[in-house]
Formats: structure tokens, C-alpha cells, sequence
């Protein structure tokens, strides 16, 4: 899989996640806006049209599934890829279901970095 250029959003108010996975990810080729909230992804949404979202499900203010339906409700972005990183709970599934939107892909916390790469690739060439 070619991810030279390839521009992916990280948006998790975790600094800890946010810099594990951007350097990983940047370590693998691609380009990353580490972001720490929903607002700051669609602030950079505004300057900046990423491949990718990599989105945690539980953030204070707006949590990923509101940022999904927006994503999904917006012309402009309703294709972009998203992919969940989430402590994974029947609620959270719950919540999607009840804003009626979908990821491209799912990632469990606590979860091997590694497996990004895999998730990452089947959304890419999906």
C-alpha cells in the first residue's frame, strides 16, 4: 500500500494516543494533523481536506460520533473515510446506531499499533 502523501487527521483528546499513533503513522509515510477535539478537526476541515480520519469515540464537548454525523451530513466530507478508535462498549455502538452513521473502519482501545496499518490499508483500498 502507497501512503506517500497520503494526509490522515488523528482526533483524540488523548496527548498520549495522539502522539503515538501520528508518529507511527508518520513513521510509515503519511502526512498527520494530530488534532485534540472534534472542533479542532472541523476548524481544520476549513484549510485542509485529509484522506482520513482517525477518530476516538469518547472526547468531552463533541464526542466522534457527533463529528461522524456531521462528516456524513456535510456534501463536502460525507465520503471521507473514518476510521473508529473507541474503548468499544455496547453504548458507543448504541450511540452510532442512534445518529444513524457509520464508520469505514473500527479500532479498539487498547489495541497493537501495528494493527492501524491493516485497518488503514482495508479502508484504503476499499
Amino acid at each position: 500500500m502507497e501512503s506517500f502523501g497520503k494526509n490522515i487527521f488523528i482526533v483524540d483528546d488523548d496527548p498520549v494516543i495522539r502522539i503515538l499513533v501520528s508518529e507511527y503513522l508518520e513513521s510509515q509515510g503519511y502526512l498527520v494533523s494530530a488534532l485534540e477535539s472534534a472542533k479542532a478537526c472541523i476548524d481544520k476541515l476549513t484549510d485542509q481536506m485529509p484522506d482520513l480520519i482517525f477518530l476516538d469515540m469518547q472526547m468531552p464537548e463533541m464526542n466522534g460520533a457527533e463529528l461522524l454525523q456531521i462528516l456524513r451530513n456535510t456534501p463536502e466530507f460525507s465520503g471521507l473515510p473514518v476510521i473508529i478508535c473507541s474503548a468499544g462498549s455496547d453504548t458507543e455502538a448504541y450511540t452510532l446506531r442512534n445518529f444513524n452513521v457509520s464508520a469505514n473502519g473500527y479500532l479498539s482501545k487498547p489495541f497493537d499499533i501495528r494493527s492501524l496499518s491493516g485497518v488503514i490499508e482495508r479502508v484504503f483500498s476499499s
